[in-house]
C-alpha cells in the first residue's frame, strides 16, 4: 500500500512574496480539484489556502550572505526530508516558487534520484566570464551547501529512512525563477537539465529561456493582478482632503525601505534632501510611507534627530503602507528604494527617483558579478535609464535634490516618463498568473 494520495502536488516556497502568490495558486487548485493533496514548504497563508506544511518558512529568515551559516543544518534537514518525501509520496508534479538559493539545488537533487521530464540539454551556451564562473558569494555558499547535500548527505539520509530511488519521472515547474539574465547566466544550464517548464512573470524572460531551448511560458505578472482598478482608488482631491494636503502644491512620496538596515541607511539621505527642497520650494509637501509598524519607531527617531519632526502636519505627513496605491496614483513624484516598490510605481506610470545605500562589501561584489547596467525594475524593463538611479556613492541628498528639481521644473519631463512607463505596463499584458499556473498543473495531476 502506498502513502501517496490519489493526486499529489509538492510546492516549495521560502519567502514572503512568493508565498502570497503561491497561496492564490493553491486556492485556485483546490477550488477546481478539492481532492488534490498539496504539501511542502511555505508559510501560514499557504497553509490557510489548503496546503500541508512539512516546514514553515517562519522558522527561518535569511537576508544576507553571512546569515546562511546560522541555518545550514536547518536547510540540510529540509532538503533531505523533502527528498525522502518525494520518493515516499511520489507526487504527480512539483512546483517551485522563487527561493532560488534553495530551489535550484533541490530541483537538481530530485533529478538525481528521480528522472524529470525536461527538454533537450544540448546547445546550451557556456558563459566563461569571471562573474559566471564564480558567482555571487551568497550563491557560492548556497551552491557549496547544495552540492554537499546532493552528493554526500541525502544518500545516507535516504538509506537511513529506508527509501530507494524511484524510476518514475515527475514534472518540475518553476514559478519566478532566478534572474539568470541579470546575474550568472550560466545557471540556465542547471534549470534546463532539471526543470520541465518555467513560468515567467515578464514577457522578455520567456524569450531569454526559449532562445536557450528552455521550455518556458509567460503566465502573467502577480503585481498586475494585485493592483486595484484605477477608478476604485480615490482621486487626488479626495486623498488630499483626507490627509489635509493641498492638491495644488507638489506632493512627493518617500519610500525608504521595508527593512531595518534600509531605513537606517536611507533616512539621513532623504532627510537632508527634504530640508534643502523645503528651503528652495517651501510649498512642497512630503509623505513618508512606513512599510511596517516595526519601522515606525526607527523613522520617528530619525525625524526627531534631524529636526524634521517639527514639520509633521506642516508639509510632512507620515502614513502606513496600506495607502501606498492611493499615493502612487495621486502624487507628483516618488522617491523609492530599489525593489518591488519601483515596479509598482512604474505600473501606475508615476515618475520616480530610485535610490539604494547598502553594505559596501556587498555592493562591490554585486558590481563585480552583475551582468546588467541598471538596478531598478523600470530601467531594466525599458532597456535604458528611464528614471534616475542613485546607488551607493550617488545616494546623496544633493543628488536627490538635483533630480527632484528637474522632475518638478523641466516642462514635459514627468509626462514623458509617465508615457513610457504606461507602455511598459501594457507590454506586461493582462495574463492571470493564478489561472494560467493552475491550468498547467491540473493538466498534469488530473
Amino acid at each position: 500500500m502506498t502513502d501517496k494520495p490519489v493526486r499529489s502536488l509538492l510546492i516549495v516556497s521560502g519567502d514572503h512574496s512568493g508565498e502570497k502568490h503561491a497561496s492564490k495558486i493553491i486556492r485556485e487548485l483546490k477550488e477546481k480539484d478539492p481532492d488534490l493533496h498539496i504539501w511542502g514548504v511555505g508559510g501560514s497563508e499557504m497553509e490557510k489556502a489548503g496546503m500541508e506544511l512539512l516546514f514553515n518558512s517562519a522558522d527561518y529568515t535569511v537576508v544576507g550572505i553571512f546569515e546562511v551559516k546560522d541555518y545550514v543544518w536547518f536547510f540540510a534537514k529540509m532538503h533531505w526530508t523533502l527528498l525522502a518525501n518525494v520518493i515516499k509520496r511520489d507526487p504527480d508534479a512539483i512546483l517551485l516558487v522563487d527561493f532560488g538559493g534553495f530551489n535550484v539545488g533541490f530541483a537538481q537533487s530530485v533529478r538525481s534520484i528521480m528522472p524529470v521530464i525536461s527538454g533537450d540539454t544540448t546547445n546550451i551556451d557556456d558563459d566563461h566570464s569571471l562573474a559566471a564562473l564564480i558567482g555571487k558569494p551568497k550563491d557560492i555558499l548556497q551552491e557549496w551547501f547544495d552540492a554537499l547535500v546532493r552528493y554526500l548527505g541525502f544518500k545516507y539520509y535516504l538509506k537511513w529512512q529506508g527509501v530507494r530511488k524511484s524510476k518514475r519521472a515527475v514534472p518540475i515547474y518553476y514559478f519566478i525563477s532566478p534572474q539568470v539574465w541579470a546575474s550568472r547566466p550560466w545557471r540556465i544550464k542547471a534549470l534546463k537539465r532539471s526543470i520541465t517548464k518555467i513560468f515567467t512573470i515578464f514577457p522578455f524572460e520567456e524569450g531569454v529561456y526559449l532562445e536557450k531551448n528552455v521550455n518556458a511560458r509567460f503566465v502573467g505578472n502577480p503585481l498586475l493582478r494585485a493592483l486595484p482598478e484605477l477608478d476604485t482608488i480615490p482621486d487626488r482631491e479626495t486623498m488630499c482632503r483626507s490627509l489635509n494636503l493641498d492638491s495644488s502644491k507638489p506632493i512627493i512620496v518617500v519610500m525608504p525601505g521595508s527593512r531595518k538596515q534600509e531605513v537606517i541607511a536611507h533616512m539621513p539621505v532623504v532627510e537632508r534632501a527634504m530640508k534643502t527642497i523645503l528651503e528652495i520650494r517651501p510649498d512642497t509637501q512630503f509623505v513618508i510611507c512606513r512599510a511596517t509598524d516595526y519601522l515606525a519607531t526607527l523613522i520617528d527617531a530619525s525625524l526627531k534627530a534631524s529636526g524634521l519632526d517639527q514639520m509633521i502636519g506642516k508639509g510632512l505627513t507620515i502614513l502606513d503602507s496600506d495607502r501606498n496605491f492611493e499615493l502612487m496614483k495621486n502624487c507628483d513624484l516618488i522617491w523609492a528604494k530599489s525593489g518591488t516598490t519601483t515596479l509598482e510605481t512604474a505600473l501606475f506610470g508615476k515618475p520616480m527617483i530610485i535610490f539604494y545605500m547598502g553594505n559596501w562589501f556587498s555592493y562591490l561584489l554585486v558590481m563585480l558579478f552583475k551582468s546588467v547596467k541598471n538596478f531598478g525594475w523600470p530601467n531594466l524593463l525599458a532597456g535604458h535609464q528611464l528614471v534616475p538611479e542613485l546607488i551607493q556613492l550617488d545616494c546623496r541628498g544633493e543628488m536627490l535634490v538635483k533630480y527632484t528639481l528637474d522632475m518638478l521644473d523641466v516642462p514635459g519631463l514627468r509626462q514623458e516618463i509617465t508615457s513610457e512607463l504606461l507602455t511598459l505596463r501594457a507590454e506586461l499584458g493582462q495574463g492571470d498568473f493564478v489561472e494560467n499556473c493552475a491550468q498547467e498543473l491540473l493538466q498534469v495531476v488530473q
